[in-house]
């Protein structure tokens, strides 16, 4: 679109002809990766997003959320309960992705998540340095409780 070149190891594709709406459909299904404020791997096909929480930071999200995006577009209703076999074949989709992309290699979000999201590492220290450390231990004392004794630094 600017002109530049890109290099050959970006995975992406071209969003211009989606953009020139030359296309309707652009992908058939998205996955994306997060471990910065949580750890977390998303899978979004047709009307479906699934949503795999590995770590959840600060916020208290489900382990697994299946959502309807067209009826629930802020994803306020977790309908995993209702639509399992919808669940299950995203799951395994996800995976088998995920397991195409990393071979033999470590998964990057779920060993960040066992060292710990850096996230937490900056909020504790803003705690330190505005005098709210108590707030931290309150804090680190639920994640224990959830993850273990790794999860956070006290």
């Amino acid at each position: 679109m600017v002109g530049l070149k890109i290099p050959q190891n970006i995975d992406g594709k071209s969003m211009l002809p989606l953009i020139n709406k030359d296309v309707d459909e652009f992908r058939k299904r998205v996955y994306s990766n997060t471990a910065m404020w949580t750890a977390q791997r998303t899978i979004i096909e047709d009307k479906w997003k699934l949503v795999e929480t590995i770590d959840s930071g600060f916020w208290d999200y489900p382990d697994i959320g299946l959502y309807n995006l067209e009826k629930d577009p802020f994803e306020e209703n977790n309908v995993l309960k209702d639509e399992k076999e919808i669940a299950i074949n995203l799951y395994n989709k996800m995976y088998r992705w995920v397991n195409s992309q990393l071979g033999l290699k470590m998964d990057p979000i779920r060993y960040t998540a066992w060292k710990g999201i850096p996230s937490l590492e900056w909020v504790r220290r803003n705690c330190i340095r505005k005098n709210v450390y108590g707030e931290w231990i309150k804090f680190a004392e639920k994640r224990i409780k959830k993850y273990g004794k790794t999860s956070v630094k006290i």
